[in-house]
């Protein structure tokens, strides 16, 4: 292999550049280290299969035959740039996060989304990361398909210290602002809010900014208590049901139970149902773990839910799922739904 590489009259050692992009340093610009985690997530060959489907036209032109993966992510962020950040977006969408879930309040009109209304979005939130060691900025993207529409909150995390070597082998220490996405959902069906974030304190921010942006009052999203595992204690003929063929498996992984005497305990594996069976009663379960196996996909997705905590956590947002936890009780109407459809 030719391990010199011409660059504008001079000669580059290829080896030793591919060490300086491969070991980032405390110098290194923040903008480098983010195009080549790009690049290291772009660089797969699920990532172009994908892509062979949502831009055959750009791929087509960018490629030549013995392009690897990572060229093709070179190239896409290159000379399309939107294209590769929309399937980072996509991949970050799919994972597994968990949600609680919100109505808006009866009376209340849904707003719609513009550019207008995401600018104040940010206006509204990026104040509160300041104040709180998040840095003062966030930026959110919504992403809109048939059945929902989800915001991408991007933003600083709590600040971390680490210890940094340098070059003459002293330490010393660096305050980093890391960076973290979190996920707002709205489905458009049943005008469910799914907020994703960790602690409290975001999840009420994220419900006091959504409320005000797209309902008009800070405090017009509530807990809707939408999340039932009722069905669990009938057995498993609960899992016996299909939503229009989508659904070709579904099965109990876990459940956390409290027993009579306040005792939490967790069954996993084996038969799951006859161990809920042979508990003594009255059990309630806070929380279980579903795996349900749709006909077209391979992985089942798998939902957690947290009667508890009132929240779900699911891996892949798809409509056929959640259409199947609603025929099979799991989703109960919302505190404020009726009211809401009434005056729609």
């Amino acid at each position: 292999m030719n391990r010199h590489l011409k660059f504008v009259g001079y000669e580059i050692n290829k080896v030793m550049l591919a060490e300086v992009l491969a070991s980032h340093r405390c110098d290194t610009p923040p903008e480098l280290v983010e195009q080549l985690e790009l690049v290291a997530l772009l660089a797969s060959s699920s990532t172009v299969q994908q892509l062979e489907l949502d831009c055959d036209d750009v791929l087509a032109r960018l490629r030549t035959v013995d392009d690897s993966p990572a060229d093709i992510a070179v190239k896409l962020l290159k000379s399309a740039p939107e294209l590769a950040w929309r399937e980072f977006d996509r991949q970050a969408l799919n994972c597994r996060r968990s949600f609680t879930s919100y109505y808006p309040m009866a009376n209340r009109r849904f707003l719609g989304v513009n550019d207008k209304n995401v600018a104040k979005l940010e206006s509204l939130l990026s104040p509160w990361f300041g104040k709180n060691a998040r840095s003062n900025w966030c930026k959110i993207r919504p992403h809109e398909d048939a059945d929902s529409i989800t915001f991408m909150i991007r933003h600083g995390d709590l600040l971390a210290r680490i210890s940094a070597l340098n070059d003459d082998g002293s330490i010393h220490s660096h305050l980093l602002g890391p960076e973290r996405f979190d996920i707002v959902r709205y489905l458009k069906a049943t005008n469910e809010w799914q907020l994703a974030g960790i602690g409290a304190r975001i999840q009420s921010e994220y419900r006091y900014a959504f409320s005000e942006v797209f309902y008009g009052n800070e405090s017009a999203l509530v807990c809707s208590q939408r999340y039932s595992l009722a069905p669990l204690l009938d057995g498993s003929s609960c899992l016996n049901f299909h939503t229009r063929g989508a659904i070709a498996h579904v099965a109990l992984k876990s459940v956390t139970m409290m027993r009579p005497n306040k005792q939490k305990v967790t069954i996993t594996g084996g038969n799951v149902f006859d161990e809920i069976g042979s508990q003594s009663k009255p059990i309630r379960i806070l929380q279980a773990t579903l795996a349900i196996k749709l006909v077209e996909r391979r992985q089942p997705v798998s939902v957690t839910i947290n009667e508890e905590r009132e929240t779900i956590k699911i891996s892949m947002n798809i409509a056929a799922v959640f259409e199947w936890l609603e025929d099979a009780g799991f989703c109960v109407e919302g505190q404020y739904q009726d009211d809401l459809l009434a005056t729609a």
